[in-house]
């Protein structure tokens, strides 16, 4: 046994060492400008060790070229040197590693089919890199494209940017598509004419698409409402977070994510509560029928000099009235206004002054009536009716 295993590894090596000069040599005659074996190993350690060198070095080499364009180009903009850094540096890297295997290609083979295929590597991966760069610093440009939010006119810049972006990047995505094809050798055109004469039927397919992108254009431009902004769609209410191409983010107060296509975003009513200088808070207060029209008037005037106290609400329109003889009391109703750009800045007035307002019913004695009812039972006198058969008649 161990006899055979010992000749079958035997028998394996000597194959392996018949094998390996044969695909050498034939590998040699099938490569153009190579003379000797000798050479081809030569140039394919060379090789090896530039794709490892490149390989290895990769990140350092491109976030050093990439400091020396920053600094040349925007010596005075540190932030568009950053910018320039976290948005190309992968795909430099990844581009530095494909330009290494085309190195390596070129050194065993300077001409031939092997040369051809790194001459491919070089312009399919330096146009992949710069699309995939260009989406990155779009990226990137968005992420610190800071603006002061409660600003309106920064809102909309954003606003737009954002949408550009997006629009831009699908733009460089399929410029690159188009590119590689161009390289492999589908014409451009005919990928025109082939959806020129499928024209409808594309159009068909599209057609939803196209009627959100029209959509977002005039979201865009009309402004019906902002990135940052609180609005109400029908029954759904968020803070708007992005404006694409296809469709808006909505984000709720609960945290729920809505992603909503701009065509309905257009074709309904839309509450922008960020565009209201100020909102209305409408409150009804039931006093107990027990009090007196006195104490109707001091509260009144009490919880008036309440409101005007408070900085947050609109002097110039404040209403106490007397509304109402309800089912349960006294119905005083009230209107006032305060000053709250964002949902969050009214839920913390209205609960500082609902406070207030608890704090001055009690020390006052103001007695709220609730929902209730009274029910009187009334004592009946109960009857007992016997009739006696024999004469029929009935005793009680």
């Amino acid at each position: 046994m161990k006899r055979s295993v010992l000749f079958g590894g035997q028998l394996g090596m000597s194959m392996l060492t018949i094998a390996i000069p044969q695909f050498v040599e034939n590998l040699r005659k099938n490569i153009q400008g190579v003379e000797t074996t000798e050479e081809l190993l030569i140039r394919t350690l060379i090789a090896v060790g530039s794709v490892v060198v490149l390989l290895l070095l990769r990140n350092i080499i491109s976030g050093g070229i990439l400091t020396v364009i920053g600094k040349t180009f925007c010596r005075r903009k540190p932030r568009v040197q950053s910018l320039i850094k976290d948005g190309l540096k992968k795909p430099l890297a990844f581009f530095l590693v494909l330009a290494g295997i085309a190195l390596g290609l070129q050194i065993i083979a300077p001409s031939g089919e092997l040369h051809k295929i790194g001459l491919f590597l070089i312009k399919a991966g330096g146009i992949v890199c710069a699309c995939w760069g260009g989406v990155r610093l779009l990226n990137g440009e968005l992420d610190n494209y800071t603006f002061d939010t409660a600003a309106g006119e920064d809102k909309t810049r954003l606003t737009a940017f954002r949408f550009i972006s997006n629009v831009a990047k699908i733009v460089i995505i399929c410029i690159g598509a188009l590119l590689v094809l161009e390289l492999l050798g589908y014409s451009a055109t005919r990928i025109f004419a082939a959806l020129g004469i499928g024209g409808v039927a594309v159009a068909f397919a599209c057609k939803d698409a196209g009627e959100n992108l029209i959509s977002g254009f005039i979201i865009v431009f009309n402004k019906p409402f902002r990135v940052g902004d609180f609005i109400a769609v029908g029954e759904l209410s968020g803070t708007v977070e992005d404006i694409a191409v296809r469709s808006t983010t909505l984000r709720a107060l609960d945290g729920s994510r809505y992603v909503l296509p701009n065509t309905a975003l257009t074709n309904q009513s839309i509450i922008n509560y960020a565009d209201m200088e100020k909102r209305l808070i409408d409150q009804t207060f039931t006093l107990h029928y027990k009090h007196s029209r006195t104490d109707l008037e001091r509260f009144e005037q009490d919880l008036r000099a309440l409101l005007q106290a408070d900085p947050a609400v609109v002097q110039d329109d404040i209403r106490t009235d007397f509304v109402n003889y309800g089912a349960h009391g006294m119905d005083v109703q009230v209107y006032y206004y305060v000053i709250a750009p964002t949902v969050v800045e009214l839920g913390q007035i209205k609960n500082r002054l609902n406070l207030q307002i608890k704090e001055l019913l009690d020390k006052e004695g103001f007695e709220l009536a609730y929902n209730s009812a009274t029910v009187y039972l009334e004592q009946e006198t109960c009857l007992l009716y016997t009739s006696d058969a024999a004469d029929d008649r009935i005793s009680v």
